[in-house]
């Protein structure tokens, strides 16, 4: 055995090795165990959602390497897996490598309850699991709007105290009243992602996050604007429905999709990488040709609906968005997450810079394609093959030109 394992009702989860000499026979034998893990968690499962198992092997510099090791075909002996290394003798990478292990514990905890349930995707392991950012740890703005500006918008507080999240019971009780089921939890356990959104089931079965709003609407009126766009190149987050609820709040129903990052470590579609990169750049450009600029693009703002062939791309949390006229009008503000964040915004702890949210947002989207290709450097698309298709490109040019007529009149 490892010298360490995490066991829930009997079945590892997670093991560890710790360098004992200079060979990697130890980090050779963890791989292996893992694997036939893999093998037998699927077997116990009885479904087609492969069990993620986690491998950890330190070194005798500190150095952690993560394995997340799963058998994607149930139907073949090959198993997959992806590696991350942290540095544990440095606080922010500790961190990041404590926060994963968290949320994997929490993840495998819950799923393995449900070994004998087929319809429970254990995918959402490996969703949880984030691996480069912490975005909802960093996300923050500090404003204040030029007074040119055409219009002011106060930033959304969050909802504040015990009472203002899915575990009030009210709001659950409204949740069921409006057609959507909450997963009843472990006993112990609680999310790691914030109070104020959870997953749900639609009557219909349908996949659903549900988010709790704060005390203005800024969002939801983002969403309700860009909603109504009928576009091709919309790809902004569909808003489902709008649940009142009880303690005067609301909530949003959006559609459920896998983040980017995990869509992309797990190479989960390996044929449509570019067609996935040509969405987001179009999703960027549909919003600036609309006036909105989101001030926060980043991979935890992207997710796929795999529903969809070929995947659909989505981006979403407009919670720091800007209405805007143009790339001439400028904000005073810190925003964003870094390191998505644009220079000429400044720093968390720095002065405050006035810059064009537009031009912000493109620097990010700039970092955004690089991040599409990852590390691999045969990832990375041509030029030539992330420019709009000619389908796209001409209705893009066709709305362009229907907007400015409109704007004409």
């Amino acid at each position: 055995m490892s010298d360490f394992h995490l066991r829930i009702r009997s079945f590892p989860h997670l093991v560890l090795e710790v360098s004992s000499s200079s060979s990697e026979t130890d980090k050779h034998r963890m791989l292996l165990q893992a694997s036939c893990l893999a093998r037998i968690g699927n077997n116990l499962r009885k479904s087609d959602d492969a069990v993620t198992i986690m491998a950890i092997y330190v070194d005798s510099s500190f150095q952690a390497v993560q394995h997340l090791v799963n058998q994607p075909n149930t139907s073949t002996d090959k198993v997959q897996y992806i590696t991350q290394t942290f540095n544990l003798t440095a606080p922010k990478e500790l961190f990041q490598f404590l926060f994963q292990l968290y949320n994997f514990a929490f993840r495998a905890k819950f799923e393995n309850d449900t070994f004998d349930n087929p319809t429970c995707r254990l995918q959402d392991a490996k969703a949880n699991v984030e691996r480069n950012t912490l975005p909802s740890l960093v996300s923050g703005k500090k404003h204040q709007r030029d007074t040119d500006a055409p219009r002011s918008y106060r930033r959304q507080s969050a909802p504040g105290g015990a009472n203002d999240s899915f575990d009030n019971p009210s709001v659950q009780d409204d949740v069921v009243a409006a057609g959507y089921k909450i997963p009843i939890l472990p006993e112990g356990l609680t999310l790691l992602t914030p109070p104020t959104v959870c997953k749900a089931t639609s009557r219909s079965g349908l996949s659903v996050v549900l988010k709790l709003l704060g005390d203005d609407d800024q969002e939801l009126e983002f969403l309700e604007y860009l909603s109504n766009i009928k576009e091709a190149t919309n790809h902004t987050i569909p808003l489902h429905d709008i649940i009142k609820l009880s303690i005067g709040r609301k909530a949003i129903v959006l559609p459920w999709g896998l983040p980017l990052d995990e869509v992309l470590q797990f190479n989960k579609y390996p044929d449509d990488v570019v067609p996935l990169c040509q969405q987001f750049i179009e999703g960027v450009l549909f919003l600036h040709d609309h006036n909105v600029a989101h001030c926060d693009l980043k991979p935890g703002n992207v997710v796929i609906a795999s529903t969809y062939q070929p995947p659909q791309l989505y981006i979403i949390d407009f919670d720091l968005a800007e209405f805007v006229e143009s790339e001439e009008t400028m904000i005073e503000s810190w925003c964003g997450t870094p390191p998505w964040i644009a220079p000429e915004v400044g720093t968390r702890d720095g002065p405050v810079q006035r810059y064009s949210p537009i031009l912000a947002d493109r620097w990010a989207c700039g970092q955004m394609i690089a991040y599409f290709a990852k590390d691999d450097p045969r990832a990375r698309p041509s030029l030539s093959s992330i420019k709009l298709d000619g389908t796209r490109k001409r209705r893009l040019e066709e709305s362009r030109g229907e907007r400015a007529l409109k704007r004409g009149c």
